[in-house]
């Protein structure tokens, strides 16, 4: 066989290999065309997620509590009362022991609130009770251990004027002001040591006074302090 013909069967051959090799690289261009469309905002869509996890915050989030208000009757005993809500007598005496450092339920009243919050299963989680107009007790359950706490709730304090002329007892014209008998005798208490309001006030004197007011969501509870006072009298 000459050198010619040697040649020429040797450049068939590799032409014949890449004819062979062709239709693979033009599959694997393909699937990279798409790859690029698909990454980076061409015509196809990007594949859904199989799962979607939720952010840590939204996990551990607790979930929501039921709130039972319950109104202390007259004659009622925190043991009777939690006995209706499925707490056993060795739970009464467990929290009694446990909160009584802090506050003696034996101490509850008629009319006061008691809060009773349960989780999702029903088991009662917490309790708050109302020990006057401004401070509650709260009781949680943490660990099979009743925790106690005295707290205030929050009071809103507004600082008002009031003033005008005695026309015949102090009283009375702060009552036609809007004002109770409180505000009246803390006033006159001021000016105590230097005037006889029974003896020394006549019809016709000037009296200005500054005070505070205390509100719990827009319920008037009482007055605070009185910031400033003046009496003009004969």
């Amino acid at each position: 066989m000459t050198a010619s013909r040697v040649n020429f069967r040797i450049r068939k051959q590799r032409r014949k290999r890449l004819l062979l090799a062709f239709p693979a690289v033009s599959i694997l261009a393909a699937g990279a065309v798409v790859f690029v469309l698909t990454r980076f905002g061409g015509q196809r869509t990007p594949p859904v997620p199989v799962k979607t996890w939720a952010p840590a915050s939204l996990a551990t989030r607790s979930p929501a509590l039921a709130e039972y208000k319950i109104k202390i009757r007259p004659g009622d005993t925190i043991g009777q009362v939690l006995s209706r809500y499925g707490f056993s007598p060795a739970d009464v005496q467990a929290m009694y022991d446990q909160v009584k450092p802090v506050f003696d339920l034996r101490r509850i009243k008629a009319g006061r609130l008691l809060h009773l919050y349960a989780d999702p299963s029903g088991a009662v989680v917490r309790l708050e009770y109302d020990v006057d107009d401004i401070r509650f007790l709260r009781v949680e359950k943490r660990e099979d251990l009743f925790r106690p706490s005295l707290e205030d709730r929050p009071v809103d304090i507004v600082a008002e004027m009031i003033c005008g002329t005695i026309e015949d007892s102090p009283i009375l014209t702060f009552n036609r002001l809007g004002e109770e008998d409180f505000l009246a005798l803390a006033f006159a208490d001021i000016f105590g040591w230097d005037v006889d309001f029974y003896i020394d006030i006549r019809e016709g004197d000037a009296f200005k006074v500054i005070f505070e007011k205390k509100f719990l969501e827009g319920k008037f509870l009482g007055y605070g302090r009185i910031l400033a006072a003046e009496l003009v009298n004969q």
